[in-house]
């Protein structure tokens, strides 16, 4: 080898190894933090301007990535801040270079009792939580097992016996392998994630169906966030309505999500999310669809010919926040299910549409938050014509909980009080009766279908957490009923109290 070619090789060499090592500076692994004790508090921190995260439109949060951003000290608000800190750090993993760092070890319980009283269907229902968590440099795993006698009455999950012959009631609600950086993220494992604004539903991916796993990559920066997700789903014992004779048969579903987030600055932040759900009794996964670059909804329409496109739900997402003050904050989200562009097609098919809004203003009188929000999500939306295509996880909606619904809904939280936060919400919603495993029936009717159960209900919310370890919560709301369970004329009224109460610690072994 001459020496001009040897002094190349050498030289990407020493490239190659500098990449390498660029990729493991930064932080190191840092799990999420997934605490909703100080959820409420976490919000008000973000909505007063005293939270600066760069892409606060994906959630959960790392612990890192709270802790490192929490203000030194908030007027009016320090014990609560000092607490916040307390029980982040518990998640935190400190990471410096030493030829004896064997890792970080830790370990952690829960346990809880809740009692409804209900709707006269009073439950007292005790649960448990076990948490182990081990980090080395850039790579880490968390897994969370949670045993609640509340699965019990749950027939869509936990509807089999198993080896100790009576129903299952536990399940691993967080179990994840990651390897991370400053910049990259890969995830495989099981976790909920929410695409909007904290605290919210996210109509296009939220938390209200059971956490599935996933293969996930995540790349950002202080201007731009990128998301890949893939899984497969439960599979559906499901029919194809627009069959001459439906005939039902086992379904397999996949997952595909981009998501693409641009922060113009800490105060606005944009994001498009593109979705598709497709499956079938023989289906596997389509690589036009794995393609992390690829357009998905563009995909299904200019791929037809040559894929089964009849088996896949295409959705998308758009997100608005925007705070012209630090104490202000608008946030919007427009999902499309699906919507026809042409007159005559408008003419037959209704759309399946979903919009959310919601307004905040903070410290009308110091620590608190006022919030006004609105959703309202069409009649149709997340239902497909072939039932394995609807957007759903073993029957929850994978977005917002229903369709056919509208709600809008005043609320206050004051954090003056420590240790109790207070909270008052006002609401008036109405849905259509609903079954989101139903098929698409593309019948344009108005909003909603049928007889609407509507309701106003006024609720007060007290929690108590006297310190990192221990915390309670009761709330008192009073509902009233107009076609209740959808019969029409039919009036009534409840008076519903929720009390919990937690206990939990994590602990370092290593």
């Amino acid at each position: 080898m001459k020496c001009g070619s040897m002094m190349k090789a050498r030289y990407a060499s020493v490239l190659f190894l500098c990449f390498l090592g660029n990729l493991a500076l930064g932080q190191g692994f840092s799990p999420y933090y997934t605490n909703t004790t100080y959820q409420k508090y976490l919000q008000y921190l973000q909505n007063s301007h005293k939270l600066i995260l760069s892409h606060p439109l994906s959630q959960p949060y790392t612990a890192n990535e709270i802790y490192d951003s929490l203000p030194g000290s908030v007027q009016n608000s320090d014990k609560w801040l000092q607490r916040l800190k307390k029980d982040v750090q518990k998640y935190k993993i400190i990471y410096e270079e030493d030829s004896n760092y064997k890792g970080d070890l830790r370990a952690g319980i829960e346990l809880g009792n809740t009692n409804n009283y209900a709707l006269n269907k009073n439950t007292n229902d005790f649960s448990g939580k076990g948490i182990t968590f081990y980090a080395y440099k850039n790579i880490g795993f968390y897994n969370s097992l949670i045993a609640n006698e509340a699965y019990q009455r749950d027939t869509l999950y936990f509807g089999t016996t198993g080896k100790l012959e009576q129903k299952n009631f536990a399940r691993l609600d967080e179990s994840y392998l990651k390897w991370e950086n400053r910049n990259y993220t890969i995830f495989a494992g099981r976790i909920n994630r929410n695409f909007g604004l904290a605290g919210e539903n996210s109509l296009i991916l939220s938390p209200n169906s059971f956490s599935f796993d996933q293969l996930a990559f995540n790349f950002k920066n202080k201007l731009f966030k990128y998301t890949v997700l893939f899984s497969r789903l439960n599979d559906v014992f499901g029919f194809d309505i627009r069959d001459s004779i439906p005939g039902y048969q086992w379904n397999k579903r996949f997952l595909s999500i981009h998501r693409f987030e641009i922060s113009l600055s800490d105060r606005i932040e944009i994001a498009f999310t593109d979705v598709i759900l497709f499956g079938g009794k023989d289906a596997t996964p389509q690589f036009q669809y794995l393609n992390p670059l690829n357009f998905l909804f563009l995909s299904k329409m200019s791929d037809r010919k040559g894929y089964e496109e009849g088996s896949a739900n295409s959705l998308m997402c758009f997100d608005i926040y925007y705070k012209p003050a630090n104490n202000l904050t608008f946030f919007s989200q427009f999902l499309i299910d699906d919507v026809d562009f042409t007159k005559s097609l408008r003419a037959i098919y209704p759309d399946r549409l979903g919009f959310a809004a919601k307004i905040i203003y903070t410290d009308l009188f110091p620590a608190s938050q006022i919030k006004l929000s609105y959703h309202k999500i069409s009649n149709w939306t997340y239902n497909s014509f072939y039932t394995w295509g609807n957007y759903t996880n073993y029957g929850k909606s994978l977005g917002y909980p229903q369709n056919g619904a509208e709600q809008i809904s005043l609320g206050l939280d004051a954090f003056k009080y420590y240790p109790f936060i207070f909270g008052v919400e006002a609401t008036a919603e109405q849905h259509r009766i609903q079954n989101l495993n139903a098929p698409f029936v593309a019948v344009k009717t108005g909003f909603p279908i049928g007889i609407p159960e509507k309701s106003l209900s006024m609720k007060l919310n007290v929690s108590y957490i006297p310190n990192s370890f221990i915390s309670a919560d009761i709330t008192t709301e009073y509902i009233t009923y107009d076609n209740f369970a959808y019969m029409s004329a039919r009036k009534q009224s409840y008076l519903n109290i929720y009390f919990n109460i937690r206990l939990n610690g994590v602990f370092s072994i290593l």
